[in-house]
């Protein structure tokens, strides 16, 4: 069967969000958000982005060379959603903002030097945020009432032992099942998300094939 990016990657060796396969600094942020999403094109691509990117940021020469700590953060913070390893913050804002990964009060990461830009890889990578947070902006309106959207996060708990549903069971679904029996709730959020528009959806649908 054809591999992916995110099974093609070395096993994790920590607990993940519902027993999700892939590595995890390469993962899309929907597949470390929401247990029953089944992994697709728009995915892989996001998968491939972030392969390209980390490696870009360790390999070539670029305008936040003195801030990879913070960098890496877009790859490896986590965050504690019942009782799993989820999306890190910075990797969630970064992809739904659209406007690519930057350092607080430096500035957005750009390839190149001072002399000469990479402008093929910036470009690049710009059209690919510009997509996933078209994308984001559709599939966030889609499940903003899914217990496991972040918005309807409840607090972290050491204790929170739920267990995932293992990846052989993921059913293709458009929004999460009842988890009742396993105290996670499906309610609205606090504040409603807007329909996308007629553009956004266009750009969001660019990703549904390798040719985005």
């Amino acid at each position: 069967p054809e591999r992916t990016v995110s099974d093609m990657n070395e096993p994790r060796n920590f607990r993940l969000t519902w027993n999700a396969q892939g590595t995890f600094r390469y993962m899309s942020v929907a597949s470390l958000t929401y247990p029953f999403h089944v992994v697709g094109v728009a995915d892989e691509i996001e998968s491939f982005i972030n392969v390209l990117l980390y490696h870009a940021v360790e390999r070539l020469p670029h305008n936040l060379e003195s801030y990879m700590t913070e960098i890496m953060k877009y790859f490896l913070e986590a965050t504690t959603r019942h009782g799993y390893r989820s999306c890190g913050s910075m990797k969630r804002r970064t992809i739904k903002d659209g406007k690519g990964l930057f350092v607080d009060d430096v500035g957005a990461l750009e390839f190149g030097t001072k002399k000469k830009r990479n402008a093929p890889l910036n470009g690049l990578l710009y059209t690919a945020f510009v997509l996933f947070q078209a994308r984001y902006a559709v599939l966030d309106y889609q499940r903003q009432d899914s217990p496991f959207a972040p918005s309807n996060d409840p607090p972290s708990t050491d204790d929170d032992e739920q267990d995932g549903c293992p990846s052989s069971q993921r059913q293709r679904v458009d929004t999460d099942p009842d988890f009742s029996e396993f105290g996670i709730q499906s309610r609205p959020g606090p504040g409603r998300i807007p329909a996308p528009s007629d553009k956004t959806k266009a750009l969001a649908t660019r990703l549904e094939t390798h040719y985005a």
